[in-house]
């Protein structure tokens, strides 16, 4: 005699969702978390929910490209986490950019004294009206109160604004630079008693302190954007 099919059981329970671990360590991670409570790795997979902007003091991706230049350029430049970690950090790009400032000014108080040794009097004024504004830049710079000095840790910050706030601090520290790059051609000029040579070298560092005026503008109109 056949015997009867056995009833099914009861239905198991529908599997619920893998647990999310972080893909370096494999340590449990929270969902939604961009990176690893335990080893700091950035996560693959972020959180489909809408979530608010991160706080400042969590930290950022260190593969952001101007994060890694600012690093380069300044050895110990640190990323952007909490409060302490901002205001030395601005110090530290202030102080950078003004001590390149004093090094060009130098530079210009050695040439002005060259010129005038060798008779080339074309161009003193104008090297001294250039020598004026470098040392009134530095001044600024260096005792500036703007700047991250006025951020708290409070304060929260969208990704793309820690993204262009590194883009200007880059900027400014490669002007800066600009103005100690374009010394060089000036000297060569004055060296060679080209005064055709010298008039144009003072055109191009002029424009240089220009754009270290401009961006260090635009830095502290970007900090004060995010404080209203």
């Amino acid at each position: 005699m056949a015997m009867a099919p056995t009833p099914p059981g009861p239905a198991a329970p529908p599997a619920g969702p893998a647990a999310a671990v972080c893909p370096s360590c494999h340590q449990p991670v929270t969902p939604g978390e961009r990176f690893c409570g335990n080893c700091g790795a950035a996560l693959i997979s972020p959180a489909p929910a809408a979530r608010a902007p991160p706080d400042i003091r969590e930290s950022v991706d260190q593969d952001r490209g101007f994060l890694k230049k600012l690093q380069l350029m300044i050895p110990g430049f640190r990323a952007y986490r909490q409060g302490d970690d901002i205001r030395a950090a601005d110090a530290m790009l202030r102080l950078q950019v003004a001590d390149r400032l004093v090094k060009a000014m130098q530079k210009v108080d050695d040439l002005r004294s060259d010129m005038v040794q060798n008779g080339m009097i074309n161009g003193l004024e104008a090297l001294g009206g250039i020598r004026s504004l470098i040392q009134r830049l530095e001044g600024q710079i260096r005792h500036a109160e703007q700047g991250y000095t006025g951020l708290s840790p409070a304060i929260r910050i969208s990704p793309s604004t820690l993204d262009r706030l590194y883009e200007l601090d880059y900027t400014f520290l490669a002007s800066a630079d600009g103005i100690v790059s374009a010394l060089g051609p000036l000297m060569t000029a004055e060296q060679a008693r080209d005064n055709a040579g010298v008039t144009t070298a003072l055109g191009t560092l002029r424009d240089a302190l220009r754009t270290l005026e401009s961006s260090f503008s635009d830095r502290v109109r970007a900090v004060e954007g995010i404080l209203q």
